[in-house]
């Protein structure tokens, strides 16, 4: 099990960290606002959080403002950043491309919104695909014009940028509204060692606490939390700070100090839920801090079960202090049953503050080859080819680069074997880069402007057959 203990600290430190936590709120962020004005700058006074018009990562696409009666003031809850959207009706695959100051081996969150809002006066709504580099993030399917859809992947950069695609699957043109990264502790949101995985957000709860935005500005992740109650359940809280600095989850004052509790104490706290698929694989974080100053004949302990086996305990939660307690072996599985409940020697009934639920996404698809991608790359930067490329050359696998043709085994990476831009424009003298792409088969450059001798190092691609 993992279990994320926060050290007893002096109230005084924990105060002027909790007084630093809003310079620091943004250190990393990445926060666009889809189909904005060029140069557009939005502060969200919720949050503090600026947003940025997406002209700096894309350059493909059209912006759309959503129709005027799923807009402000027809809709005056709508967060200012979902009232516009890129749409891509050319081409399969375009692709964002985010360059956070931190990004190869670093945690990242990643956060995707949808409103359809019935922007093109189509009244149909698309459905498509939203791709994490050459892996699939999600399907994004509406129920109706006003849905919004709002999808959630923790992962681990590959490299130094990370590329976010909408794929055209033939059933509505992709579009987007708002795409947020946010960095992580690298300490948290383990999984089980070996396993190159992804998580997607399946739930994220917030017990007892129904009077707050679920959006936070002491939350330096920037997580959103849905309140939850349930009728069996009595709600449990606090007015003072809980110290949660050292505990590297973070969980927002708003959220740790509340709690839910059995209504009737002898029995267990339980949160069920159902997959879709057999095999799916999910992992649960569960935030725990005591928010009662327990008398010295009260004793709050329990255990923690997951579908009946036990997953942890004997635990007893620190009197305003979190904790956060994970499965480090995914449950996998259709039905999934959380069960928490106090031990024999207790005479207090179980608490749980929040829980966090992730569905694992296996990364089945490699990223092209590091050498190959560099070099196709700076043949498009040096040629300044046209060719909507952008994202994974060789990925997802039915959507590689415009002329290339890669070869794909199980497991190593995509090698690019064929190069077609001829009538590409290309001028100047043969660019080195294309002597790296040591696995080329095929190369045709005809019908361009090149000049110069033939490159001697087009002698070293050993598999080159064509040219």
């Amino acid at each position: 099990m993992l279990v994320g203990y926060l050290p007893p600290l002096f109230l005084s430190l924990a105060a002027l960290v909790l007084v630093l936590v809003h310079g620091q709120l943004q250190t990393g962020f990445i926060s666009i606002d889809c189909g904005s004005p060029e140069n557009f700058n939005f502060l969200d006074i919720d949050t503090g959080i600026s947003y940025a018009s997406d002209g700096a990562y894309i350059n493909t696409g059209i912006n759309h403002n959503i129709s005027s009666q799923y807009a402000y003031p027809n809709n005056p809850n709508l967060p200012y950043p979902l009232s516009d959207l890129r749409s891509f009706p050319s081409g399969n695959k375009n692709c964002y491309t985010l360059t956070p100051a931190a990004a190869n081996g670093s945690l990242y969150l990643l956060r995707a919104s949808f409103l359809y809002g019935n922007y093109d006066g189509e009244d149909k709504l698309p459905e498509f695909d939203l791709y994490l580099g050459v892996n699939l993030w999600s399907s994004v399917k509406f129920g109706n014009a006003s849905d919004v859809v709002t999808t959630e992947i923790i992962g681990t950069a590959v490299s130094d940028s990370i590329s976010v695609c909408l794929v055209n699957k033939g059933t509505g043109i992709p579009f987007i509204s708002a795409l947020e990264l946010r960095p992580l502790n690298n300490s948290i949101y383990g999984t089980a060692l070996g396993k190159p995985v992804s998580l997607v957000l399946f739930e994220r709860f917030d017990f007892g606490y129904a009077n707050g935005t679920g959006r936070y500005k002491d939350d330096i992740y920037d997580r959103i939390w849905s309140p939850y109650n349930s009728p069996s359940w009595n709600v449990v809280s606090t007015s003072a700070d809980i110290n949660s600095n050292g505990n590297g989850y973070r969980a927002p004052l708003e959220v740790i100090r509340t709690a839910a509790m059995p209504r009737n104490g002898s029995d267990r706290l339980e949160l069920s839920w159902t997959a879709d698929d057999d095999d799916s694989e999910f992992y649960v974080y569960m935030y725990f801090a005591e928010v009662q100053r327990l008398e010295k004949n009260q004793t709050r302990k329990f255990n923690i079960s997951s579908n009946g086996s036990l997953m942890f305990g004997p635990f007893v939660p620190w009197y305003l202090y979190a904790t956060t307690i994970s499965n480090s072996e995914a449950f996998t599985g259709k039905e999934h049953r959380i069960s928490i409940h106090q031990t024999d020697d207790a005479n207090l009934p179980p608490i749980l503050n929040a829980i966090e639920i992730y569905m694992a996404k296996q990364l089945d698809e490699l990223p092209t080859y590091s050498e190959d991608a560099a070099a196709v790359l700076n043949i498009k930067t040096t040629y300044q080819v046209n060719k909507g490329w952008m994202g994974d050359p060789c990925g997802p696998k039915n959507y590689t680069w415009e002329g290339l043709e890669c070869n794909y085994n199980v497991s190593i990476p995509p090698r690019i074997v064929s190069l077609n831009l001829s009538s590409s424009g290309l001028s100047g003298r043969m660019s080195a880069s294309f002597g790296n792409l040591s696995s080329m088969q095929s190369l045709d450059l005809s019908n361009n402007h090149l000049t110069g001798p033939v490159p001697e190092f087009l002698e070293g691609l050993k598999s080159l057959r064509f040219l």
